[in-house]
């Protein structure tokens, strides 16, 4: 995560570069095509037990290289990690995002799809590839709490940092209400009586 071991290859060179970084964090390494001409579109969403699921307004990351690495997101600004401007959250960014009104209700539609698709709650920033002159998107990646409250993303859509904190503590209640009456162990005899039984056949 956080684009640890991450990197873009333009040749044969860079690629085996990038394998000598890569396989110091796992033994598997995945490659694949770059999204090239493609823009990265973020968009937040809250939703869960008891409340309307709803996205905030997009923005647009300010990368300085060809992609967003760790240290574009969270080193920049020299502030350290306790710095109050360390983080995603300092990231240059645009918001909102350039983008057409239909591309922004599309990007917006797709984030909402994605957070209930995997039954999440509370609040999530859905990242997201945009490619503008098709006007296809693509979603990279659901960011859930601790990693991003996304506050910034609902500051501009006009809901206070506390008014979010309330409705994540709400919907939290309510989820913990709901799978209060579920099960989450089975009391069986199958596996004691195995351990004395005989092998079948």
């Amino acid at each position: 995560g956080s684009s640890v071991g991450i990197a873009m290859a333009r040749d044969e060179t860079s690629l085996l570069a990038a394998f000598d970084v890569a396989r110091r964090y796992d033994h598997r390494i995945v490659v694949e095509q770059a999204m090239e001409g493609c823009s990265e579109i973020n968009c937040s969403v809250v939703g869960g037990p008891g409340t309307e699921t709803r996205a905030s307004v997009c923005e647009k990351p300010v990368a300085w290289e060809e992609f967003l690495s760790f240290s574009d997101k969270y080193l920049r600004g020299g502030k350290g990690a306790e710095g109050k401007g360390a983080g995603m959250a300092s990231l240059e960014r645009r918001i909102p995002a350039p983008i057409s009104e239909a591309l922004t209700k599309e990007v917006q539609r797709n984030a909402i799809a994605a957070f209930e698709a995997v039954d999440a709650a509370g609040v999530a920033r859905i990242d997201m590839f945009v490619r503008e002159a098709t006007d296809e998107t693509w979603v990279m990646e659901i960011n859930t709490v601790p990693g991003s409250f996304s506050f910034y993303l609902w500051e501009a859509s006009g809901v206070a940092f506390p008014d979010l904190l309330r409705s994540i503590i709400d919907i939290a209640i309510e989820t913990h209400a709901q799978r209060s009456d579920l099960m989450f162990s089975f009391d069986s005899e199958v596996l004691a009586a195995a351990k004395g039984g005989k092998r079948g056949g």
